[in-house]
């Protein structure tokens, strides 16, 4: 840890105090939503689409996703 950044001090002592989760576990069809996210990123990743293009289409996806159950 650097003791010489006061905001990298205090920012990992946040992270020290919470806890690490992932938001997928437990939800309907948890795997397929995460791809789905996956795939959008890297679509964003490579320059095939915009955030928001990518925000928007992992939206929908997972709106027809959760309308399933």
């Amino acid at each position: 840890m650097s003791k010489s950044d006061p905001l990298f001090v205090k920012a990992f002592q946040i992270f020290q105090s919470g806890k690490l989760a992932n938001e997928f576990i437990g939800l309907p069809v948890a795997e397929q939503l995460q791809r789905d996210m996956d795939v959008e990123l890297q679509k964003m990743l490579d320059g095939q689409e915009t955030p928001q293009q990518a925000a928007a289409a992992t939206q929908k996806q997972w709106l027809a996703e959760f309308a399933k159950n």
